[in-house]
């Protein structure tokens, strides 16, 4: 069952409609998050709870009040702030043919432009201030060396099984595997807005996920030369309809469970692609 689903993975992901991602990671960091320890608990335990929790951005485990940007503030503040950061960035220090590429983009942050920059952002209605407060973010996250990293609201992952291997160092981490809807096409005016060409580190084939991967499309994980699958698959019938709703999952008492069970202070709902966060 689980080759005739990667099959049907496989297959829409040829025809571009739907992304096959891996994140790997640290065990010991990937147990932390669901309040486990490596010392005592399982990797069975630890797959329990991705299966009903799924995995969450470094934001989600911050107090609210630690926050400099709030996940669905889309004020003049926050481009005041993601401006700042941008000037203040060391662009020496990331790849040389990202900055060669984006040497007038990087001029333009680190010069006089904060308020003709904030007046065209302020000009754009919400759907599309929204989608550039999420794209400038998702470039800081991939940069890292910068504040917003270590409360950044989107997950790292990678087209390339290789290269989330490499970030679970290998046997010892923990890569999981999950797919996602390719993203519709913005239909915003970014004529005067500063955009960057490509992303920082191409060879990593980043896909940076926002605010969390949902347990309904982790279809497995692998850890120490063993594959580890998300049960709720042996539940479904219609193997291609779960591409589109993902697994069906019993998440009840779910805002009790993350309480008790995990790191996290807050969560996300999806309600078609409408993002809500609800604290604890």
């Amino acid at each position: 069952m689980y080759e005739t689903f990667l099959t049907i993975l496989n297959e829409y992901s040829s025809q571009g409609h739907i992304e096959i991602l891996h994140r790997g990671f640290d065990k010991v960091y990937a147990f932390k998050k669901f309040n486990l320890n490596t010392d005592y608990n399982s990797i069975e335990q630890f797959g329990e709870r991705l299966f009903f929790f799924g995995e969450k951005s470094k934001y989600f485990e911050i107090e609210k009040y630690d926050l400099e940007i709030k996940l669905d503030d889309i004020s003049k503040t926050i481009f005041e702030k993601l401006f700042d950061i941008f000037s203040n960035l060391d662009f020496d220090s990331i790849s040389p043919l990202f900055y060669e590429n984006n040497k007038d983009v990087c001029r333009y942050f680190s010069v006089n432009n904060q308020d003709e920059f904030i007046q065209n952002i302020m000009s754009l209605d919400e759907k599309c201030r929204t989608y550039m407060r999420n794209y400038y973010s998702s470039i800081l996250h991939q940069l890292d060396n910068n504040d917003l990293k270590k409360e950044s609201f989107f997950v790292s992952s990678s087209s390339e099984f290789s290269q989330a291997n490499y970030f679970s160092f290998g046997k010892k981490g923990i890569v999981i595997n999950f797919w996602n809807w390719k993203s519709k096409e913005h239909k915003c005016n970014f004529d005067n807005i500063p955009y960057f060409d490509g992303v920082p580190f191409p060879n990593e084939n980043e896909t940076s996920v926002f605010g969390a991967i949902f347990p309904h499309y982790i279809y497995s994980f692998e850890h120490d030369g063993q594959l580890y699958i998300n049960p709720a698959l042996f539940d479904e019938k219609e193997l291609e309809i779960i591409l589109y709703t993902g697994f069906e999952i019993d998440q009840t008492d779910f805002k009790n469970k993350l309480q008790k069970m995990t790191s996290y202070k807050s969560y996300l709902e999806n309600d078609n692609d409408e993002f809500t966060e609800k604290n604890l």
